[in-house]
């Protein structure tokens, strides 16, 4: 039995919620769950490389836009956490560790926002998006990639050099996120799920 599952049962028995809850019960405890193993990972990677600070406003700056923009999703949580841990890997490795001027981290921040503008929101090919909510998700990830744009020329006015990093990278993977987003549905429309 999964962990969400035994706690929702305590609740129920419990009486602390109902059994009609119970299904929102343990979609909530599961978002809970994989919220904490995200910034777990994030900083577990940032600690990595000896910038568990970067790790810590990454995550910030990262989390809002990767939930509203979408992209890929791994098959199983473990190739999923591989994957996002792979990713955070590279990310460190090119945008902290080897040291760039501001310039640079504008210019691949406005690169990797144009990508996140034109292909967000990218849905799950289980879980397909209905006019309504590609439109919330849309607006939702331009909001936020707006904002963070914002920061961003702040932080390259200021010289705020950690802020001006962990946008650069939260731009990066995201857009990391939905090319290979589209590129597996495009494979599942193709070879697995054909018309």
């Amino acid at each position: 039995m999964r962990l969400t599952e035994y706690l929702t049962n305590i609740f129920v028995q419990e009486e602390l919620v109902s059994d009609e809850e119970r299904d929102v019960i343990q979609f909530g405890l599961k978002s809970i769950g994989a919220n904490l193993l995200g910034i777990a990972l994030t900083l577990l990677v940032g600690s990595c490389f000896h910038h568990i600070g970067d790790a810590f406003v990454l995550y910030l700056l990262l989390f809002p836009l990767r939930k509203s923009a979408g992209g890929f999703h791994a098959t199983s949580k473990i190739r999923c956490t591989v994957i996002s841990a792979a990713i955070l890997a590279i990310s460190f490795s090119i945008f902290v560790m080897l040291k760039h001027r501001a310039l640079f981290y504008g210019a691949c921040a406005g690169l990797f926002a144009v990508v996140v503008w034109i292909l967000a929101p990218i849905e799950n090919p289980s879980k397909k998006l209905d006019e309504t909510e590609y439109r919330v998700f849309r607006k939702g990830s331009r909001i936020v990639l707006g904002i963070e744009s914002v920061v961003l020329m702040v932080a390259l006015f200021f010289g705020w050099e950690i802020i001006m990093r962990c946008i650069c990278m939260a731009f990066f993977i995201v857009s990391v996120s939905l090319v290979m987003g589209k590129i597996k549905n495009a494979y599942v429309a193709k070879y697995i799920m054909p018309s």
